[in-house]
């Protein structure tokens, strides 16, 4: 990513209550401001009083909670300046990152490992996680960007915030184990390894994702994965199953990736893991098939195309 010199990024502090879980009016003023765009109104925010040594401020709990859209906005803006900050280094070489960068790769660390811990309601369909993608991806650019002394402090950072994370033991091994990969030298891309990921994990070693000269999986071939996706992906909480969503659209470049990537988040995302009382959890390969007719995602099939 090219940023000139001259090109200036907004960026900003998120100010949380823990209790509340709410965002303070500076931060959704700025983040308004920032964008140009947004759900929340100005006229929805607290004014300040600005009468001298006047200090009245509404209670966070009274301000309303940024929508998904917002924070996928703060998410983008912070990982621009991440990227940034590490461009910047380059012309001031140190064996070790910077207060500034380390600053930032603290906070990208942070979001991954608590906001991102996103665990599922009973009996309701999960959702991807906003940020996280994006957070990985501004790893995955400054490593490129780094010395290998310095992407080695990256990592030591990720790990060290991560291993404290309240995120279940599967989720928290995967992003563990993507860490590791994009932030050791020679390592794979982020797309790269999430799309093997993704891969691997439908078990079908023999699969052949397009025949010569095909522009893009067949429907055939892309029904065919659905349930071993939902069964592959199922374990998972909704961090764990937002990389490998990543992953599999990533199988499916070509003219119809945008409408099967809605298809691929149905299946990954709306199977539930935490099911009413008097439910049945789904277990085999055929609970997943009989999940998946449910959904009805699957792709018209013409008859008279041959079939290798």
């Amino acid at each position: 990513m090219h940023i000139s010199g001259t090109q200036q990024v907004h960026t900003f502090d998120i100010e949380t209550d823990s209790s509340s879980g709410s965002v303070s009016a500076n931060v959704l003023a700025e983040t308004y401001q920032a964008t140009g765009t947004g759900h929340v109104a100005l006229g929805d925010l607290p004014s300040r009083a600005t009468r001298s040594g006047s200090h009245a401020l509404c209670p966070l709990a009274n301000i309303r909670r940024p929508s998904a859209g917002q924070m996928e906005r703060i998410a983008g803006m912070k990982a621009v300046a991440l990227e940034r900050e590490a461009i910047l280094s380059r012309h001031h070489p140190t064996e070790n990152l910077s207060p500034e960068l380390k600053a930032r790769v603290r906070y990208v660390a942070q979001q991954l490992a608590d906001p991102c811990a996103v665990f599922p309601e009973m009996g309701k369909s999960q959702q991807p996680v906003t940020g996280a993608w994006r957070y990985l991806q501004a790893i995955d650019a400054v490593r490129r960007t780094l010395s290998a002394e310095q992407v080695a402090e990256v990592r030591r950072e990720l790990r060290a915030t991560l291993a404290q994370s309240a995120q279940p033991q599967l989720d928290k091994d995967l992003l563990l184990n993507v860490i590791d990969e994009i932030t050791r030298p020679g390592g794979q891309t982020l797309s790269h390894f999430m799309s093997e990921r993704a891969f691997t994990g439908l078990c079908l070693p023999n699969l052949r994702m397009t025949e010569e000269a095909e522009e893009e999986p067949k429907p055939r071939t892309f029904n065919s994965i659905l349930p071993n996706l939902a069964e592959s992906t199922f374990d998972h909480n909704s961090l764990g199953r937002t990389l490998l969503w990543e992953g599999a659209c990533r199988l499916f470049a070509g003219p119809h990736q945008a409408q099967r990537r809605q298809t691929l988040r149905k299946v990954i995302f709306e199977l539930r893991d935490v099911t009413k009382a008097g439910r049945s959890r789904l277990e085999t390969p055929w609970d997943f098939c009989l999940a998946v007719d449910e959904l009805k995602v699957y792709e018209a099939v013409d008859p008279h195309t041959p079939q290798q």
